[in-house]
C-alpha cells in the first residue's frame, strides 16, 4: 500500500514491511496499525501530517501469506515456529559436510538481490 500525498517532485520514501518470518505473528498486525494510524491522524496531528505529505510511505503488510497462514494453523509447535515461505522442497543444494541438501520454503530475507 502507497500512501502519501501527490506531488510534482520526488519524494523520500519510507519502505514498512510487516514481517518476512511466518513465525513473527505480531509484526502483520503492527503493519496494519501504522496504516490506521496514518490514515486515521492525517489533517488531525501535524507531525503525521507532514510525514504523509513529505514522504512516500509504501507498507507492505503480509510478506510471507502462505508461511503466516501455515503457522498460524497448526496445532503442532514445531510447525508453528515455521519461519519461512512455503515454496516446494529445493534439492539442489550442497554444503562442505552434506552433497545433498533438500530444504523446504525460503528465508524470506536472506534472498534480496542487492547487487
Amino acid at each position: 500500500m502507497e500512501i502519501g500525498r501527490a506531488a510534482n517532485h520526488t519524494k523520500p520514501a519510507v519502505w514498512l514491511d510487516g514481517g518476512n518470518h511466518a513465525r513473527e505473528w505480531p509484526a502483520f498486525h503492527v503493519a496494519i496499525y501504522f496504516i490506521d494510524v496514518l490514515v486515521r491522524n492525517y489533517q488531525i496531528d501535524d507531525k503525521i501530517t507532514k510525514y504523509v505529505d513529505w514522504l512516500d510511505i509504501y507498507v507492505f503488510p503480509v510478506l510471507n501469506p502462505d508461511g503466516f497462514i501455515f503457522s498460524r494453523t497448526s496445532k503442532n509447535a514445531i510447525i508453528r515456529q515455521w519461519r519461512k515461505n512455503r515454496a516446494p522442497a529445493n534439492c539442489s543444494g550442497t554444503t562442505a559436510l552434506v552433497k545433498h541438501v533438500c530444504c523446504d520454503g525460503v528465508d524470506l530475507n536472506r534472498n534480496y538481490d542487492l547487487g
